[in-house]
Formats: C-alpha cells, structure tokens, sequence
C-alpha cells in the first residue's frame, strides 16, 4: 500500500480516501492517478491510502499459517530451497501438516472465509479493508474504486465512517462465464451517496447492464468513453468523474452531519 501520509509528523484530517484497485495491479490504473491528483488540487484536505496489491482472505489465511507454525518454518523453506515450484510444494505440504496437528485453529478460519460472498482467492478481501477504516483516526472515509475493487467498495460501504463511494468500471459480469451472484448483490445494499462511472464499450457489463440489476436508490450511473481498461479517457469525460467525485464530498458529510 501507498499513501500520502506523513508517519514522522502526522495530522489527523478528517477526510480520507480509500482507493481500491482491480485485482490485477500491474494492469493501467492512470485514471485513478488522475482522479486522485485532481482531487488533491481541489483545495480539499485529505489523506489517501492506495491499495497498490489487493490483500485477499487467501492472504490473510497464509498469514494465519504463519503465525501458528511460527514464521521460522517458512523461511527456512525459501532459504534452502531455491525452485520456485518446489518451494510452494513444500509450503502446501506444511499447511497440510499443521492443519492435521492443530485442526480447532484453523477449520474455522477456512469455514468463515467459505462463508463470504466473494472468490476468496483474487478479490481485494473486505475484512482487511474494514480492519483499515477501523485502524484510521479519519471521521469521514471516501471510497474510489477501479474494477473489482469496487466489488469490495461496496460490501464494506455501510461501514459507519464510509461517506461516499465512486466506483468505475463496476465488473457486473464476466464475459466468458455464466452471471455471478455476487457481482451484483453488492449493489443492493448500498447505503451511502454513490456513483458507477461505466465505459460504453465495456466488456464486464454496460448502463443497460447495470439498470438490469437491482440497484440501491443511494446509487447514480453516467457513461463515458471507455473500454474495460479505461485507458486515454479523454479531458471531458475525465472531468465529469472529477466533479461527480468531489460533490460526493459534501454530499456524504451532510449524510452523517444530518444522523449525527
């Protein structure tokens, strides 16, 4: 993760934003770059923090692993062993191993991530984004999200310090597969102030394929000029994202000015 967050002299600021990627991170994400930076040039104070590679729940269980059989085991595997593929054999036989040994640790960690809507192995996990919000001395959290990252933007948007998400490119469906359930369930439960930014030539789902769906009545859709990989998006189409974004600012502090 990247932020522009001072660690050695820190001021709390009240807005934060969350920018939450597709789930391959070395795909283009320029146009988030561009948002963000037009955005820290509007006069707004906030802090932001990038979600530069999505930590999934099979990130959080490797973790898990590691902590019960005690860090040391991993790396004496990658030290003495030098092939790649011989080394992640060795890896899943301990996993193995200590899931045999210590059972009552770990079924349940692999029972609760069973249970979660989305494909635990490449999705930005929203458990880990949630413990981050939660983390945070910010008030007001702001969600940008490219992708599938919006996918996770939404399942973590009725968090009480979630304000207000922009979402671009939502990926409503795989254009290989049959649809999947929980693309769009997330879209239904959506509490806060929101907009679908989505390409006209999007291969993962178009505004006919969003007004399909059932949709919280918090959410807004405009088209642009785009493909799924929403690259070149040209000034005018870019300044309508920059201005739909910003008036979600105010919008979601008059949100929670007005439960408070």
């Amino acid at each position: 993760m990247s932020s522009n967050i001072d660690t050695k002299n820190p001021i709390i600021i009240k807005n934060m934003i969350f920018v939450l990627q597709r789930n391959n991170p070395n795909s283009d994400k320029d146009i988030l770059d561009k948002l963000v930076n037009a955005l820290s040039k509007s006069g707004q104070k906030f802090q932001y923090l990038y979600f530069d590679k999505p930590i999934t729940e099979l990130d959080l269980i490797d973790e898990k692993f590691q902590i019960l059989s005690g860090s040391q085991q991993y790396k004496k595997i990658d030290t003495f062993i030098t092939y790649p593929s011989l080394r992640k054999y060795l890896r899943k036989i301990t996993k193995i191993m200590l899931m045999l040994s210590i059972p009552i640790k770990i079924f349940p960690v692999l029972r609760d991530v069973k249970s979660r809507h989305l494909p635990w192995r490449r999705y930005p996990c929203p458990r880990h984004v949630k413990y981050l919000i939660d983390s945070t001395d910010a008030e007001h959290i702001h969600l940008i999200a490219l992708s599938a990252g919006g996918i996770t933007a939404a399942l973590v948007s009725n968090h009480p310090k979630v304000k207000s998400l922009t979402c671009i490119g939502y990926p409503l469906r795989h254009p290989y597969k049959k649809k999947q359930r929980y693309r769009t369930h997330p879209l239904g439960i959506i509490s806060k102030p929101c907009i679908i930014v989505q390409g006209n030539k999007d291969e993962y789902g178009n505004i006919t394929d969003i007004e399909k769906c059932k949709l919280s009545d918090t959410i807004k859709i405009f088209e642009i000029t785009a493909t799924h990989s929403y690259e070149n998006i040209i000034d005018e189409d870019m300044d309508k994202i920059y201005k739909s974004t910003l008036s979600l600012f105010s919008i979601g502090d008059q949100v929670s000015s007005d439960k408070a």
